[in-house]
């Protein structure tokens, strides 16, 4: 026993693994890999609902209904609108942000 030789432990030791640092990383640190891409999945969906309504809110005509924010959450998103890389009008993206909110905590919303 003495003159076997001894195996690494570490995966990036023992050659390819067929996995990404990051997957590697996740299985030391985490419990679960899968809860990992399930959040990364659930932020990609959510991202890509706010696409969706800020597509359903950009030039919508009329007047609309005014609700009243604090005035650093009104520059927040006036700033964002001002780094984006189209022209996103203030309201299209409030709304947006608005009823991404609301469609994904809808359950807890109707909870409170």
């Amino acid at each position: 026993m003495a003159n076997e030789k001894r195996t690494p432990k570490n995966p990036l030791m023992a050659g390819t693994t067929g996995k990404t640092l990051a997957e590697m990383v996740a299985e030391v640190t985490s419990d679960n890999v899968d809860e990992l891409s399930v959040k990364k999945t659930k932020n990609a969906g959510t991202f890509k609902s706010f696409k969706e309504n800020l597509d359903n809110y950009t030039g919508v005509k009329g007047q609309g209904l005014a609700i009243w924010v604090p005035a650093e959450v009104k520059k927040q998103v006036e700033m964002l609108c001002a780094k984006a890389k189209t022209n996103v009008p203030i309201r299209a993206m409030a709304a947006a942000m608005i009823m991404t909110f609301i469609e994904e905590h809808r359950r807890e919303l109707n909870n409170l």
